[in-house]
């Protein structure tokens, strides 16, 4: 019989306790699923959802913009993960101000659709009313107080908090109501740490502070900023634990060289799929240039093709799935960083779903991702693109047809800048790696949908051949030439 050491998990009363006897409450952010599990194996007490996922896994410039359903999106990859900490989840801007029963409409969905453990609110008397109906409804509430952040158009600035005698008055007054309405714990940002002291000692809730000073019951800080992945946000406050930038920098610039000088290992051979040959070296190197080339022809010219590229299997720091260099996201980021391009999307409709892309552009709100694939099929565990529409196996021309023709309508209003189509035409009712049944001419219909669409926008376009497994080679060449076929006939 096997046995299982129990693990005790942290909960608001636990947090009390700690508050109690003296002892500080760790807490740290998380937003997915892998670095939720390693927090919590750490022995984290209280892992916060946080808003500030807008930040740093968006690129937004504040915390405004992430959505109710990406913070359950969020919440729910975090708690799939996690034995003991316990887990606090931020109520975005817009979803509780003003209005006390759609504050608890959004509360009820992050603890049903997430399973979090307690909600945040930002806000003192003003949201009061949020909160205690919140509460009646038996969820955990956490309060905040000091520089909230999501009214910082109202303050302006992300400087300390509360420095003058009134406003320091209203913090006290303030987290003195969010305790007697039933909060049970209290997150002070940036405000003077005399002042942060103060309210530790006068409530009888755990007080946690970021850049309020050592004198609370705990801190917190946003992962990203206490290992060095943000490079760009260094409050005094800050404390930097590791250096991530420089390392995965580091990794990514080793996985390039060691791809050139034929010196990667055997397991990452082994993935990419290819033996780690000159020729496939020169291919990969070759194959990526071209799609280079034609963002700059297709910037001239309104379209342009690689009879290459469509590697969207490779990442940051490694290949799979037969690509060893992603070439849509290097010309993708060739174009930002010259400023060629504000706004990019990437139109993937091989027959796998291109996960590389997905995960290089997760947290770059200039670059667009959408894959139309195949379930079923490779990879097996699926990355997030900004829009993935799964189909089923041995889907035929005409249901294919029409859910492309309802996405790309749902495309046309947005505004992008340059598009990149992946033509993968293992979508081919003989491929050998493919799973749905389309016919050569459903091929033909989805090239010529997809080019026209958008050239007719004037968004300059850069087609790439994508995959293609057919055994009769002949027969691959023919389907991947419909590509360049349906470009050349926009070219007059």
């Amino acid at each position: 019989m096997s046995q299982h050491k129990e693990i005790k998990r942290v909960t608001t009363h636990v947090l009390q306790e700690m508050k109690l006897r003296g002892e500080k409450i760790s807490m740290l952010t998380a937003y997915d699923y892998s670095t939720a599990s390693i927090v919590d194996q750490s022995g984290m007490d209280i892992i916060l959802v946080g808003d500030s996922a807008s930040n740093v896994m968006a690129g937004h410039e504040t915390t405004l913009p992430i959505t109710l359903d990406q913070m359950i999106y969020h919440a729910s990859s975090v708690i799939r993960a996690v034995k003991r900490s316990l887990v606090v989840v931020d109520l975005p801007f817009g979803s509780y101000q003003g209005d006390s029963k759609g504050a608890l409409k959004s509360a009820v969905r992050i603890m049903k659709e997430a399973e979090a453990h307690a909600v945040k609110l930002e806000g003192g008397s003003e949201i009061i009313e949020c909160v205690e109906r919140i509460l009646k409804a038996g969820i955990p509430v956490m309060g905040h107080l000091g520089l909230t952040p999501q009214s910082i158009y109202k303050f302006g600035t992300y400087t300390v908090r509360a420095k003058e005698d009134v406003e320091a008055k209203r913090l006290i007054k303030d987290a003195l109501l969010l305790q007697k309405a039933g909060c049970f714990a209290l997150i002070l940002e940036k405000v003077p740490a005399a002042l942060a002291k103060k309210v530790a000692n006068e409530l009888t809730i755990p007080v946690i502070g970021i850049g309020a000073g050592g004198d609370v019951d705990g801190q917190v800080l946003v992962l990203h900023d206490m290992l060095g992945i943000t490079q760009e946000f260094s409050p005094r406050f800050l404390r930097r634990y590791l250096n991530l930038f420089d390392s995965m920098k580091g990794a990514f610039e080793k996985y390039i060289k060691d791809v050139k000088n034929k010196t990667l290992d055997q397991n990452t051979i082994k993935k990419i799929g290819f033996p780690l040959v000159d020729s496939v070296i020169q291919r990969s190197l070759v194959a990526t240039g071209g799609t280079v080339l034609a963002t700059k022809l297709a910037i001239k010219n309104g379209v342009a093709c690689n009879t290459a590229g469509g590697s969207h299997h490779a990442n940051y720091d490694g290949g799979a799935g037969y690509c060893v260099f992603n070439d849509v996201a290097v010309a993708a980021q060739y174009l930002l960083d010259r400023g060629l391009a504000g706004r990019i999307l990437i139109v993937d409709l091989d027959v796998h779903q291109g996960n590389g892309n997905a995960d290089i552009f997760a947290n770059n709100k200039n670059v667009f991702t959408f894959s139309m694939h195949s379930k079923s099929n490779y990879p097996a565990k699926k990355s997030i693109s900004d829009l993935d529409v799964e189909l089923d196996d041995n889907m035929e021309d005409a249901q294919y047809i029409k859910i492309l023709d309802f996405y790309l309508n749902q495309l046309n209003e947005e505004n992008f800048d340059f598009v990149f189509y992946i033509a993968g035409v293992d979508i081919h009712y003989n491929d050998r790696l493919g799973k749905l049944k389309i016919s050569d001419e459903g091929i033909r219909k989805r090239d010529e949908m997809v080019t026209k669409n958008f050239f007719s926008q004037g968004a300059p376009l850069c087609g790439v051949l994508g995959g293609g497994y057919n055994k009769d080679f002949n027969k691959l060449v023919e389907l991947h030439s419909i590509l360049h076929q349906s470009c050349a006939k926009l070219i007059k």
